[in-house]
C-alpha cells in the first residue's frame, strides 16, 4: 500500500490535498510524505506510523545532542543534504546511519565505500532528518527549513512585505539567498519564479534545460518577490506593470550580476533572474567544440580587414561566446576592437567595450554611428535587431570595418533571408558578407552513467549524482558553415529561391549541416541521437 492509499483510508487527508501534492511531487521529485508535512497536512506521527508498517521497523527520532559531529564529517555535506541521510555515531567498525528508505541497497553500499565501514541503516522521517542537518550544519542548505520557519510565524506576527525585504536575516532574505547559491553551483543561466494558485515553482535552465529544483507555499511567495525587488533597486508597490533592474550576488567573494525580470501574471509576479558572472573565462575555440577544419575557416575570416561576419541561432545558442573567442584568438596591437553588446558579457583587456542603454538613448544604432568616429578596425556587435543597425553594419563593412554580428535564425542559409527582412538590399549582402554561420550548443553525455545503446551511447535509465540524474553534462557545440564566395555571390544576385539554392550549394560542396554535424559527434559517443534531434532535427539542416 502507497502513502496516499493509507492516510485516505484513515481520513488523515482528502483526496485533494493528495491530488495537489502528487501534483508538486511530479514537479519537484520530493516525497509525498515531506511534501504533505512541509504544507501541514498530515503530522509526523501519521506519516512515521505508515512507515514502520510498511518496513517492519521502528522510526528513529534524535535530538541534536545525540549526533555526534565526527560522525558527521565521515561523508561530504553534499552527500548529506542530496541523499537526505545522517551518520550519528561509528567506531572503527560500523557507523550508523538515519536513512528514509532501509532497502536502499545502492545507497547503502555508497554510505559504506564513503565511510569505510559496515552501515547500520536506522528508519528515520526525510523531514524530520533534514531539520536535524540544518540545526547541525546550518539553514543554509535546505529549502524545506526555511520556508517551514516562515509558515510556521502566527498571522498577528507575520511582517510587512518591505520590512521583510529590507531584512538581510528575513525568511525571504535567506531563500533568495539559497536559490541564488543553488543556481550557481548548479551552473544555471537563468532561474524561473513562477507562482500558481498555492504553490511556487523554481526551475534553473541547466545546459539549456529547465527543470524544477524547489518548490514551496505561495504563502511565502510575497516577501520573496519583494526582496528580489528591493535588490534589484525597483519599486515594491507596483505590482500591475513589468519591471526590469539588476544586482550582483556575492559568493565566497566572487561577484556575479543577476539581471531581473518581473512581469504580473494571473496569479501574481513571476520572476526571472539571468546570471552573469563577472569573471567569465574565454575559452579556445577548440575548446568550445569546433573540428580543426572550422576553426580554419572561422580565423580565417577574422583576420581579414574587412567585410561582415554574422553568427546565428537561438537565444542561449553560444553565439557571444563564439564572437569572443575568436576575436581573443586573433586580436593584437595592430588593430582597434570596439564592442557594443547588451550586456558587456566577458572583460577583455585590450578593447573597447560599450554597454547598451536604451533608457538613455544609447541603442545598438545610436552607438554604432558614433563608434564610426573612433577609427575602428574591428567591430563587435551583440546583436543585429533592426533595420538601421543592419544597415549601418553593412555600410560599415563596405567602408572597410571587419564587422561582427549575432542573428536570429535557424541555419546559415536563412541570414540572407534575415537580412533582405531587414531592408538590406542585395548588392551590399553579396559585397561585403564573408562568412555566415549557424550553431547551437548540444548537451554531451555524462561520462559516469552514459551506456551503449547499439551502435551509439545513450544515459543510463537512472543516472547518477555526478550529473544530477539528467544524463548529461556540459555542452559542446555543433555549427554549420557558409563562406561567401563568388559563386554565392551570383546566387544572391539572381534572387529566387536563395534559401533551397544556398542548401544544394551546400551539398555539393559537402559542406555539412547542422543535423549532419549533430549525427557526427552522436557516433563519436560524444551525445545521444535524442540530443541532436531535440537541438536540430532533420528540418533546421536538410
Amino acid at each position: 500500500m502507497k502513502l496516499g492509499e493509507y492516510l485516505l483510508q484513515r481520513g488523515t487527508v482528502t483526496a485533494a490535498d493528495i491530488a495537489e501534492a502528487l501534483a508538486e511531487q511530479r514537479q519537484s521529485g520530493k516525497r509525498l510524505g515531506n511534501i504533505l508535512m512541509t504544507h501541514k497536512k498530515v503530522s509526523e506521527d501519521a506519516v512515521a506510523a505508515f512507515l514502520e508498517k510498511r518496513f517492519d521497523s521502528e522510526v528513529k527520532r534524535l535530538a541534536p545532542s545525540d549526533v555526534r559531529r565526527e560522525s558527521l564529517a565521515l561523508m561530504p555535506e553534499d552527500f548529506i543534504r542530496r541523499n537526505h541521510v545522517l551518520p550519528f555515531t561509528h567506531d572503527d567498525a560500523a557507523v550508523q546511519v538515519l536513512m528514509p528508505d532501509i532497502r536502499d541497497q545502492q545507497r547503502i553500499e555508497e554510505i559504506r565505500f564513503l565511510t569505510e565501514r559496515t552501515v547500520i541503516a536506522h528508519l528515520g522521517l526525510e523531514y524530520h532528518i533534514d531539520g536535524l542537518v540544518n540545526t547541525l550544519l546550518g539553514v543554509g542548505g535546505s529549502m524545506d527549513n526555511i520556508v517551514r520557519t516562515a509558515s510556521d510565524i502566527p498571522a498577528a506576527q507575520t511582517v510587512t512585505a518591505t520590512a521583510a525585504a529590507d531584512d538581510d536575516d528575513s525568511s525571504a532574505s535567506r531563500i533568495v539567498q539559497l536559490l541564488m547559491t543553488q543556481a550557481v553551483a548548479a551552473r544555471a543561466s537563468d532561474v524561473h519564479i513562477e507562482l500558481f494558485r498555492d504553490r511556487v515553482f523554481v526551475r534553473c535552465r541547466i545546459d539549456g534545460v529547465l527543470a524544477v529544483r524547489e518548490a514551496f507555499p505561495a504563502a511565502v511567495y510575497p516577501n520573496v518577490i519583494s526582496r528580489i525587488k528591493v535588490l534589484s533597486r525597483l519599486d515594491i508597490a507596483e505590482k500591475r506593470l513589468p519591471q526590469d533592474g539588476k544586482y550582483t550576488f556575492t559568493q565566497n567573494g566572487k561577484p556575479t550580476d543577476i539581471r531581473v525580470s518581473i512581469i504580473p501574471t494571473v496569479y501574481g509576479e513571476n520572476a526571472v533572474l539571468r546570471i552573469l558572472s563577472q569573471h567569465r573565462d574565454v575559452f579556445a575555440l577548440s575548446a568550445l567544440g569546433y573540428t580543426e577544419d572550422e576553426i580554419t575557416l572561422l580565423t580565417a575570416s577574422a583576420m581579414r580587414t574587412q567585410g561582415l561576419v554574422l553568427i546565428t541561432g537561438p537565444t542561449g545558442s553560444g553565439k557571444s561566446t563564439t564572437l569572443y573567442s575568436l576575436i581573443d584568438a586573433t586580436r593584437d596591437n595592430g588593430r582597434k576592437i570596439i564592442t557594443i553588446e547588451d550586456p558587456v558579457e566577458y572583460a577583455l583587456d585590450g578593447i573597447m567595450q560599450i554597454q547598451v542603454n536604451e533608457a538613455i538613448g544609447l541603442t545598438f544604432p545610436a552607438a554604432l554611428k558614433r563608434v564610426l568616429r573612433h577609427d575602428p578596425n574591428t567591430i563587435l556587435i551583440g546583436e543585429i535587431r533592426d533595420e538601421t543597425t543592419a544597415s549601418i553594419a553593412a555600410n560599415a563593412a563596405l567602408t572597410g570595418h571587419l564587422v561582427f554580428g549575432t542573428l536570429h535564425t535557424n541555419s546559415a542559409p536563412a541570414t540572407v533571408t534575415r537580412l533582405r527582412e531587414m531592408a538590406v538590399n542585395d548588392y551590399l549582402i553579396s559585397e561585403v558578407s564573408s562568412l555566415f554561420a549557424a550553431q547551437r550548443l548540444v548537451r554531451l553525455l555524462c561520462p559516469s552513467c552514459k551506456v551503449k545503446d547499439g551502435a551509439e551511447f545513450t544515459h543510463a535509465q537512472k543516472p547518477c549524482d555526478a550529473c544530477g540524474g539528467s544524463g548529461y553534462r556540459g555542452r559542446t557545440v555543433i555549427a554549420e558553415f557558409l563562406p561567401i564566395d563568388d559563386e554565392i555571390r551570383t546566387i544572391l544576385q539572381n534572387r529566387g529561391d536563395t534559401d533551397r539554392k544556398l542548401r544544394d550549394y551546400m551539398r555539393a560542396k559537402k559542406l555539412p549541416s547542422l543535423y549532419e554535424r549533430g549525427m557526427a559527434i552522436v557516433r563519436e559517443g560524444k551525445t545521444s541521437r535524442a540530443e541532436i534531434m531535440r537541438v536540430a532535427g532533420p528540418a533546421d539542416g536538410i
